[in-house]
């Protein structure tokens, strides 16, 4: 399988479930409170759990960019703009499904 039928079937999956919840919660009216309540306690952290996981996505940006990591990191030897830059600029920005470009005169 290649990487593009293993895209499609990741999307038509998520599709699918999605579509079960929502008519879950139309044909199941009883249900709504506790299928709703359901996904709330799933995407629902406490502030303590929101903080550790900035820092450990902190720490891991730095050790990706320092060597092997769990995320890859690319550094930048771009230094930061002082409003005196001149001149044509190009910004490319790669993700997996597009590679948006601009040119900033």
């Amino acid at each position: 399988m290649n990487p593009e039928q293993k895209r499609l079937i990741t999307i038509l999956g998520i599709a699918a479930g999605a579509a079960l919840a929502v008519g879950l919660y139309f044909l199941l009216p009883g249900k709504k409170k506790s299928l709703l309540q359901h996904y709330k306690e799933a995407f629902s952290y406490s502030k303590d759990e929101l903080q550790t996981m900035i820092t450990n996505f902190h720490a891991e940006m730095k050790a990706g960019l320092a060597g092997p990591s769990t995320i890859k990191m690319i550094p930048s030897y771009t230094g930061k703009p002082t409003g005196k830059e001149a001149g044509i600029f190009l910004s490319v920005s790669y993700t997996h499904l597009t590679l948006p470009t601009k040119r900033i005169v």
